[in-house]
């Protein structure tokens, strides 16, 4: 497979070497873009399978941990996450705990708690503040969330800011 082979299938050399593997292809490809006859089909086969398996919406488990921790604040909910996986919630919950070996609503509390507790240290809003941009309609709530999920009461966390 020549260079010309791989840019038609759209990659480029370059591209090739930010990748583990592809670095290992590319390093396959002598000057000029030539590549050894017996090498050609079997690097075919594993930049295909790379291809195919380096697409990040290509797991639902995936997806789900990508779009939690862009906001893991936004109060997600099991059936809808499961929805835009393209799953039912019980083989979403089936799933993620197969693939991660941790219950989805626990990960979900956890991501959450994590972000409040970076709040609590490291914002200057007050805990009522924080418990509302964390979706909790009340402090009593956040503060039962908070002790459950992480052991420690929030003023632990506010007083835990090193400095």
């Amino acid at each position: 497979m020549s260079q010309d082979e791989f840019e038609d299938i759209g990659l480029r050399t370059s591209d090739l070497r930010r990748r583990p593997l592809g670095a290992a292809i590319a390093a396959c490809i002598g000057p000029g873009g030539a590549l050894s006859p017996a090498l050609a089909p079997l690097l075919s086969g594993l930049l295909a399978l790379c291809q195919r398996f380096s697409e990040p919406s290509a797991d639902p488990v995936a997806r789900i941990i990508t779009q939690v921790r862009t906001d893991p604040l936004a109060g997600w909910r099991i059936d809808a996450l499961a929805a835009a996986a393209g799953l039912s919630s019980g083989h979403c919950t089936t799933r993620f705990r197969t693939v991660t070996g941790v219950a989805l609503k626990t990960w979900l509390d956890q991501q959450r708690a994590e972000s409040c507790v970076q709040l609590l240290r490291f914002a200057d809003a007050d805990m009522g503040a924080i418990a509302e941009q964390a979706g909790f309609t009340d402090i009593f709530t956040f503060s039962r969330f908070i002790k459950r999920v992480t052991g420690s009461p929030p003023a632990r966390h506010r007083l835990a800011v090193p400095g």
